[in-house]
């Protein structure tokens, strides 16, 4: 019997996310799962990175937020995620 394991990278999209996808045979699963290998796509996302207050305060005058330069930088977070989800 096989198993679909996914790896983070490679060039197929499941579910959204990038992942290498591979049918591996049972008998050595808990190998693959101990070589870098999961169960389903989103247990290999990457963690996001942590932007610099720099790198939020450039994205947010990209985005052509008002006053972004008085702004605290959990506002201009919130600020930049309500964009993005729209």
């Amino acid at each position: 019997m096989g198993v679909t394991l996914y790896r983070p990278g490679g060039n197929h999209l499941r579910r959204g996310i990038k992942c290498e996808a591979k049918v591996f045979d049972s008998h050595g699963f808990k190998t693959y799962l101990e070589n870098g290998w999961f169960i389903s796509p989103e247990d290999c996302q990457e963690p996001e990175k942590e932007l610099t207050e720099v790198e939020i305060r450039d994205q947010a005058k990209t985005l052509k937020i008002k006053n972004w330069y008085n702004k605290s930088i959990d506002k201009l977070k919130a600020e930049i995620a309500a964009c993005q989800q729209t």
